[in-house]
């Protein structure tokens, strides 16, 4: 685990709170890598409510786009089990929208993820057929 990662955790144990430094951050991929990291530990210390801050955080704080997406609806499908849900769901309605999917759909890592995630790529498909919200 790295020492920012334990910091902001026992930010967390001995405050309630998310740590002040993880918001401060300028970079957007920073503040989500940190996030990311973050939320891993928790399951691996059982800490469900700093899980539940990390994921509305990375809900909230991270700019879905094209260039971001597949890296944002990886981490959440392999964190599915852990109830990463809100972050999947939002990446797969962003490539529902608009012209999206179409930039996204024809990169090598877009073709690389589905090929070693067949039931996400059942996901992203299913994700046509729902009506969306206008």
């Amino acid at each position: 685990m790295r020492a920012p990662t334990f910091k902001s955790m026992l930010e967390y144990m001995y405050h309630g709170s998310l740590p002040a430094a993880a918001h401060d951050m300028d970079n957007d991929a920073a503040r989500k890598m940190e996030f990311q990291h973050l939320y891993i530990a928790t399951d691996r210390y059982g800490l469900d409510t700093l899980r539940e801050m990390c994921e509305e955080v990375l809900y909230m704080c991270a700019t879905i786009s094209v260039s971001m997406v597949l890296s944002n609806l990886v981490f959440a499908e392999e964190r599915t089990r852990d109830k990463c849900h809100k972050l999947k769901s939002r990446c797969l309605e962003f490539l529902a929208v608009g012209q999206n999917f179409k930039e996204v759909g024809v990169t090598n890592e877009y073709v690389e993820i589905m090929k070693d995630n067949p039931s996400l790529l059942a996901q992203v498909q299913n994700c046509f057929k729902r009506p969306r919200l206008s």
